[in-house]
């Protein structure tokens, strides 16, 4: 991944918040096939961390993945930004985003994996389930161990970029904050809420 100067997320645990949030990631294989699948990280699982998630076995991509190295993309908030809100002139449109890739080497996981990668997204996403098991039961769970496999990604290489806008002059940065809170759109919405969050791109 291209990252301009100043835009790299730093350090390493803040790389680990990202993928935390925004969770539902992309894997890519060699095969050129992708699959949209819901990963949780182990933050101290290796040296820059381990990812979890599951994958159906009917999906073609599964038989790509055992074995084999793969890139995740997490997606954070993005959205049009027009030249029109900035002082500097002239000008293109441009798209501000944020965004972390992974990559490592994936490997299936046996029954009892599996199993631990699914109770570990339910602990993540809603651990109140794992206690009230009328409704996640051990049975239904273990049922589905002939349609799903786990998969771990021991993290070889990770890095995120934050392109905020916020390298550019200050009024434009405060440009483009008037002309996203001037938008009636959600992307729109998510990328200002972002940054206001970590304060990035705010003209200060």
């Amino acid at each position: 991944m291209y990252i301009f100067r100043n835009q790299a997320i730093e350090p390493l645990d803040r790389l680990h918040d990202f993928v935390d949030e925004f969770d539902f990631g992309i894997i890519f294989t060699e095969s050129l096939e992708a699959t949209h699948l819901p990963f949780f990280i182990k933050r101290h699982e290796g040296e820059l961390g381990t990812l979890y998630a599951h994958i159906s076995k009917a999906n073609p991509q599964s038989r790509a993945l055992d074995g084999k190295p793969v890139l995740i993309t997490f997606s954070g908030p993005h959205a049009y930004v027009s030249p029109s809100w900035l002082q500097t002139r002239p000008m293109v449109p441009t798209w501000n985003y944020a965004i972390v890739h992974a990559k490592g080497t994936a490997e299936f996981l046996d029954n009892a994996g599996t199993l631990a990668a699914i109770e570990g997204l339910i602990e993540k996403q809603e651990p109140a389930l794992l206690e009230e098991r009328d409704i996640v039961t051990d049975e239904f769970v273990g049922s589905v161990i002939d349609y799903i496999v786990g998969i771990r990604i021991k993290i070889a290489d990770i890095h995120g970029s934050l392109k905020l806008g916020q390298s550019d002059p200050v009024p434009d940065q405060l440009g483009v904050v008037q002309g996203l809170s001037a938008q009636d759109r959600a992307d729109a919405n998510q990328l200002l809420d972002y940054m206001q969050r970590i304060n990035v791109g705010m003209g200060r």
